[in-house]
């Protein structure tokens, strides 16, 4: 074999610190080095630059299969031409070619779910005089949009839930009161999570929670309206000690982190999937159902580069849209595993008498 090495490497932009992806209406730039142990006659070298998604589940009891699929990228750049059934000799060593490519300014972003995905990947293909020698090398990148935030997004959430419990001869009620910093969730950053749980009830409470959640939607193609959604914890922090009847627990300024490669809310301009995002705050009780809040998050931001393009800005996030998406009926839960940051909190205990 000629070819010892291919490999294809992406150039971000060198102001954005630690960005390792690239937004929609960027330029896709990197390298390619060749390695050659001899020389090699070569017809041609192409970049492809492709993208997609797909939905695929299986409901096996009607052994039935529902599927989807989109295309959003298929472009091409010759790196080097020999011309019609020509070529041209490369010595031996490293050759270095470097590319550049437009990304269209609507692509959605890249997903990674339980039932489906948004993927985009670049493929190097090397054809030498004998075709049958042919060399390829193929890498992922990642497409994040980021569209600005509604100003609302960056105020205090609170909210509050109760419950009542009876027990022998005794009866009292579990309160829980939250308040995060804001609901824009901005990939990377901290929200501030601020909780009080209060316990009158004859229950003890064994672990209070706090979750940042996606819920992702997956669409078929092949059967009308049908559709599958699942739950994801991707980041938690939790809080082990025991509050008793006339005790409660309070957080002070917990951190709650958001993941840094999240897609938008939305997962705009892919039709076939959609996701949203919550915190949750959970209390769980002793022999009963747990007690627990949901306050929508928003991912999104104002990266510097990011403009609205005539036609292709982002669109308005409709915040009405978000309510009432999580009911008592609970989807399917997908822990994560390893890949779930769990954090323990060391909350502040105190007498409600």
């Amino acid at each position: 074999m000629a070819v010892q090495d291919l490999v294809l490497h992406f150039i971000y932009d060198e102001n954005s610190g630690d960005k390792q992806f690239y937004i929609p209406g960027d330029i896709l730039r990197g390298t390619i080095h060749l390695h050659l142990l001899r020389n090699l006659r070569v017809r041609s070298m192409t970049l492809l630059i492709l993208g997609g998604a797909a939905v695929s589940w299986e409901e096996q009891a009607k052994k039935k299969l529902y599927t989807a699929r989109e295309e959003y990228l298929q472009g091409s750049k010759i790196l080097l031409d020999a011309g019609v059934d020509d070529s041209v000799e490369l010595q031996r060593g490293i050759h270095e070619f470097t590319f550049e490519y437009q990304l269209p300014s609507n692509l959605p972003s890249t997903f990674s779910g339980v039932y489906g995905s948004v993927t985009y990947v670049a493929k190097c293909v090397l054809h030498p005089e004998d075709d049958h020698s042919t060399t390829m090398t193929s890498e992922p990148f990642m497409v994040l949009r980021r569209p600005p935030l509604p100003p609302e997004t960056y105020a205090d959430q609170e909210m509050k839930a109760s419950k009542f419990f009876l027990g022998f001869l005794t009866a009292g009620q579990v309160k829980l009161q939250c308040r995060i910093s804001r609901s824009a969730a901005i990939p990377g950053e901290i929200i501030y999570v601020n909780a009080e749980v209060a316990n009158w009830s004859p229950k003890g409470i064994n672990l209070i929670q706090g979750a940042v959640i996606l819920e992702s939607t997956y669409y078929a193609q092949n059967a009308k309206d049908k559709k599958i959604a699942f739950r994801q914890i991707l980041n938690k922090r939790i809080d082990v000690f025991d509050v008793k009847n006339l005790r409660g627990r309070r957080w002070r300024n917990v951190q709650m982190a958001i993941p840094p490669y999240l897609p938008d809310s939305e997962l705009m301009n892919c039709a076939i999937m959609d996701v949203k995002y919550l915190f949750e705050f959970r209390a769980q009780i002793q022999g009963a159902d747990d007690i627990f809040i949901h306050m929508p998050l928003y991912v999104g931001g104002q990266p510097v580069g990011y403009g609205d393009v005539a036609g292709q800005g982002p669109k308005n996030i409709d915040l009405d849209a978000f309510s009432g998406t999580f009911t008592n009926n609970e989807l399917p839960w997908y822990r994560g595993g390893g890949g779930v940051l769990t954090e323990s909190v060391d909350g502040d205990m105190f007498d409600v008498r």
